[in-house]
């Protein structure tokens, strides 16, 4: 049996533009247009991913190498790194408190750094700060700017 376009089994298979397309116009019939967060399950998918995982711990071991001797300045190259631009005062703030949060958490023994990091093949890090920065990183890569070509 041949199939024609119209009988595809996937969505949008004779439109490969449609989503964006589709994307535009209800922005623009919206009055509010659309919302720049990422939903629950998108941001669930991605946090729970291996390949995400595997690239936020990269990315803490670049920025923990590369990124500077202070937490700010580690904030900001990451931030160069999967957005492109330098992050604004507040932005450093809310990530600088996670951060310490994360720190907090790890050091009073509720998360087991070796479960975050899994292996650290002979890093200079140690597990308890490539940890923190690793769930750090995980924040930074699920941000909407990160996932979403605007």
């Amino acid at each position: 049996m041949s199939r024609t376009r119209g009988d595809s089994p996937y969505p949008c298979a004779g439109v490969p533009h449609a989503i964006p397309l589709v994307s535009m116009v209800l922005a623009r019939a919206s009055p509010a247009g659309l919302d720049r967060g990422n939903s629950p399950l998108q941001a669930l998918t991605l946090l729970n991913e291996p390949l995400f995982q595997t690239s936020a711990l990269h990315l803490a071991e670049s920025t923990l190498a590369e990124g500077g001797d202070d937490d700010r300045s580690r904030i900001a190259y990451a931030f160069r790194r999967c957005i492109t631009r330098p992050p604004e005062a507040d932005e450093v703030d809310a990530i600088l408190a996670f951060l310490d949060t994360q720190r907090a958490r790890i050091d009073a023994g509720s998360l087991d750094p070796a479960a975050i990091v899994e292996s650290n093949e002979g890093g200079e890090t140690d597990q308890a700060t490539l940890a923190a920065w690793t769930l750090t990183a995980r924040v930074i890569l699920n941000l909407d700017e990160t996932i979403v070509r605007q």
